[in-house]
């Protein structure tokens, strides 16, 4: 797909961009794929299971794959608190509330110069076992604790 706009957001998903004014933000690939396809859609719903055989093709996900990749596309387009630029349409799927307009002509072509700053404040999403590795990490670690406090009782 070309540049587009979506409200005041440019969007180069050639290079994984999206700019407003000064502001320029990269995003992952996989999630400039699940916007790129709902503003193929745009004021439609799609499915979860569309958007993530369409972008996640020969690789088995969850949905919390996918739940991940809207929560960092919302971040990135400052559209967390409101949720009205990327909806849940519960148990159907997401929709994007506006259409895609074509990039003017000069931006289409130039490339976005990338802000140190924003590149800064990225951050990679965690691996979905990640999320799962912490908490049985800290859980092994207080019972090894426990264990070393109840066994060093100095009246034994």
């Amino acid at each position: 797909m070309d540049n587009f706009r979506i409200g005041s957001w440019l969007v180069h998903p050639e290079s994984n961009t999206i700019s407003a004014g000064e502001q320029s933000i990269r995003i992952e690939p996989k999630i400039m794929a699940v916007f790129v396809c709902l503003a193929e859609h745009a004021g439609q719903i799609v499915s979860k299971e569309t958007l993530m055989k369409q972008v996640w093709r020969d690789v088995f996900v969850t949905e919390d794959v996918l739940t991940r990749a809207i929560f960092e596309l919302r971040r990135a387009l400052h559209d967390q608190a409101r949720k009205t630029l990327v909806q849940t349409i519960p148990k159907r799927g997401y929709r994007l509330a506006l259409p895609p307009k074509a990039a003017p002509e000069d931006h289409a072509r130039t490339p976005v110069p990338q802000s140190r700053r924003e590149t800064a404040r990225q951050r990679t999403p965690l691996p979905p076992m990640l999320w799962l590795a912490v908490p049985m990490a800290l859980v092994a670690i207080g019972w090894w604790l426990r264990g070393m406090v109840e066994g060093s009782h100095p009246d034994e």
